[in-house]
C-alpha cells in the first residue's frame, strides 16, 4: 500500500451518511470522438467539414453512448483500465473537452485536479497566473485578492511567487496547481490520480486537504483510481468503464469485485502497479545520478558530438542526424560558430512502448540527453536547455520517417516543454536534385520537380537529370549545407502542439503497446497511402 493509501486508510469516515436527491451531474448518452487529421490544414479544413483527400485519417471514441446521474455529495470511484475512457469523461465534466453528441449537464462550482499545470502562462509569474487562472473560473479581483494568501502559502513557493513559471522545476508548478484547485471551495471535487504532488511532507498536506474537502456532506467528490482498495476505502459507488462505455454501476463494493474478476482488468492492475514500481525506482535512480553526475557539470558531452563554438542558448541549434554517413557530411557542411552536430545510428527505443527505467538506460537516448541538458520526465528544467533549437535531420523515406516518429515521441512524453515552447524543428531535405548543364534545381516535392524540369527543357527540348534522394549520405557537404542547414535558403518545420489531449491520445494509439487499435487504424487509412516506398 502507498504512503497516500496509508494517509486515507481511515477514509471509511469520510462516506456520507445521507445523499441528496438533487442531481449535480447527468450524462445523456454521451459520445465523444476524436478525429485524426495528417496535418494541421486538414484538421483545419475539418473544422468546416471539408475533408481534403489523404487528410481525413479516422477517428477514434474516447467514450460511447455514456448515461449516469450523479447526486449532490455522492463519492463516486471511476474504474478502468487505461484507455477505458476515465480520464476523457472526468475532462468533460470539467469542461476541459466537449462531447461530440448527447448532452452534459453539471450544476455546481467544479475544482479539478486532472492535469495541473495545464493553462499556466510561463512568461507571467506565479502570482500573475494565480489571478489569471481566477478570472478564467469567474472570480472577482477581490475574491482573488482574498484567495491569493492561502494559495502562496500552501504552494509553499515563498519568493518564487513572483518569478516567471518558466523559471519553476515541474514539481513547483504541480504544488501552485494543486493549491489553487483546492482554495476555492469547490462544489464538486474532480481527482484523477493526483495524489503524488510534490515530497512526502507536502503529498501528506494534500491529502489532508482533500480529506478536509471530503468532509462537507455538500460537495461531491469524482475519482479516477486503479487501485479497488483506494476506492473502497471512501467512495460509496464505482462506475466501470472499459472502451467507453459504462459496463457497470452500483456500490463500491460491488463495482470492486466486478472490476477485479475481469481477468483483463485484473491484469492490467497487476501491470500499473509493477510499472508504478518500476518508475518510482528508475526515477530514484536517474536523481541519483543526476545529483551525482549532471551534463552541464562534471559529465562530460556525448563522444560523437560535434558541439559549435558559440555559447548559450540564442542563436545556437543542434541537428539529431541519422547515420554516421551523414552526420560526417553534416559536421564538414555546418557552419562550426552555432550549429551543433550529433549523430545517431540504428533506431532507437519506443519510449511509448518501454518502462521507465529502460529509458534512462537506453544507448540511443541518453547522448541525447546529455546533449540537450535538461533533464527528463519530473527533472527537466528548460532553462538547461543548451541549444536554441533541436532540429531532426533525418532521411526521405520509410526508416526516416520512423526515426523522426520516435524521436518526437520521446520529447513528447519525457521533454514536453520543448515542444510548448517550439524548440524542436524538423529539417526538410530535398527529394530530387534536377539539374541540365551547369543548372541545377532542387525539389522538395514531385510537383515542383516537374516544375524545373519545365523550366529547364522548354518546349520539352532536351532532357533535364533526375536524382531522388532517398539518404542524407548521398549529398555532400557542400549540397547539405546549401540545401538543409544554410538559415538563408533551408526549410524547417516547426513541431507545436495545439492540442495536447488529442496529441496524447494519437501517441497512445499509434505508438502504444495494444496492437489492435493500431491494427484498426491502419485497415481504416491504407487507402490514403501515396507514394509508398517499397
Amino acid at each position: 500500500m502507498s504512503s497516500n493509501e496509508e494517509s486515507l486508510k481511515d477514509a471509511k469516515s469520510l462516506h456520507k451518511t445521507s445523499v441528496s436527491d438533487e442531481v449535480v451531474i447527468k450524462f445523456d448518452h454521451v459520445t465523444k470522438t476524436y478525429n485524426l487529421y495528417k496535418n494541421d490544414r486538414g484538421r483545419f479544413l475539418g473544422i468546416f467539414n471539408y475533408n481534403r483527400k489523404g487528410s481525413f485519417l479516422g477517428s477514434v471514441d474516447a467514450s460511447k453512448d455514456l448515461s449516469f446521474e450523479i447526486k449532490k455529495g455522492e463519492a463516486v470511484a471511476f474504474l478502468g483500465r487505461n484507455g477505458a475512457g476515465k480520464s476523457t469523461t472526468l475532462k468533460m465534466v470539467t469542461g476541459v473537452t466537449h462531447p461530440t453528441s448527447g448532452e452534459i449537464r453539471v450544476e455546481g462550482r467544479v475544482s479539478a485536479l486532472l492535469e495541473l499545470t495545464a493553462g499556466f502562462d510561463p512568461q507571467l509569474t506565479g502570482r500573475e497566473n494565480i489571478s489569471l487562472r481566477g478570472q478564467i473560473l469567474g472570480l472577482n479581483r477581490s475574491e482573488i485578492k482574498e484567495l491569493e494568501p492561502d494559495i502562496i502559502d500552501f504552494a509553499e513557493l515563498g519568493l518564487y511567487i513572483d518569478q516567471p513559471m518558466r523559471t519553476y522545476s515541474s514539481g513547483m508548478k504541480a504544488r501552485l496547481g494543486f493549491a489553487f484547485a483546492v482554495a476555492i471551495d469547490p462544489e464538486i471535487l474532480v481527482v484523477d490520480e493526483a495524489l503524488s504532488v510534490g515530497d512526502r511532507a507536502f503529498q501528506k498536506k494534500c491529502i489532508d486537504r482533500i480529506r478536509e474537502i471530503m468532509m462537507d456532506e455538500n460537495v461531491t467528490v469524482l475519482f479516477v483510481t486503479h487501485t479497488s482498495s483506494t476506492a473502497k476505502e471512501f467512495c460509496s459507488r464505482g462506475i466501470v468503464l472499459d472502451k467507453g462505455t459504462k459496463v457497470f454501476d452500483g456500490t463500491i463494493d460491488d463495482a470492486t469485485t466486478y472490476y477485479e474478476e475481469n481477468p483483463a482488468v485484473a491484469k492490467a492492475i497487476i501491470e500499473k502497479s509493477i510499472n508504478a514500481s518500476r518508475a518510482r525506482e528508475a526515477a530514484r535512480r536517474a536523481r541519483d545520478v543526476a545529483r551525482r553526475k549532471s551534463a552541464l557539470e562534471t559529465a562530460s558531452l556525448p563522444g560523437k558530438l560535434a558541439d559549435c563554438s558559440q555559447r548559450g542558448r540564442d542563436g545556437t541549434e543542434i541537428y539529431i542526424v541519422e547515420g554516421d554517413s551523414a552526420g560526417g557530411s553534416a559536421k564538414m557542411g555546418r557552419d562550426r560558430r552555432f550549429q551543433a552536430i550529433l549523430p545517431l545510428w540504428g533506431k532507437m527505443l519506443n519510449v511509448e512502448k518501454a518502462r521507465l527505467d529502460k529509458v534512462y538506460g537506453n544507448d540511443k537516448l541518453m547522448p541525447v540527453i546529455t546533449a540537450l541538458g535538461t533533464g527528463i520526465g519530473d527533472e527537466f528544467d528548460i532553462e538547461k536547455l543548451r541549444y536554441g533549437k533541436v532540429i531532426i535531420m533525418a532521411d526521405a523515406d520509410v526508416d526516416g520517417s520512423h526515426i523522426r516518429t520516435l524521436l518526437l515521441t520521446f520529447f513528447f512524453r519525457f521533454m514536453r516543454p520543448l515542444i510548448e515552447h517550439g524548440h524542436v524543428c524538423i529539417a526538410q531535405p530535398p527529394l530530387f536534385k534536377v539539374s541540365r548543364g551547369k543548372q541545377v534545381r532542387y525539389a522538395f516535392s514531385d510537383e515542383e520537380r516537374d516544375q524545373y524540369i519545365r523550366e529547364l527543357c522548354p518546349d520539352g527540348s532536351g532532357k533535364a537529370d533526375v536524382q531522388r534522394y532517398k539518404g542524407l549520405g548521398e549529398m555532400d557537404p557542400e549540397q547539405l549545407w546549401e540545401t538543409t542547414m544554410d538559415p538563408r535558403n533551408r526549410t524547417m518545420l516547426r513541431v507545436e502542439m495545439a492540442d495536447a489531449i488529442r496529441a496524447d491520445e494519437i501517441f497512445t494509439v499509434l505508438m502504444g503497446d495494444k496492437v489492435a487499435p493500431r491494427k484498426d487504424f491502419i485497415e481504416q487509412n491504407a487507402k490514403y497511402v501515396q507514394n509508398l516506398d517499397i
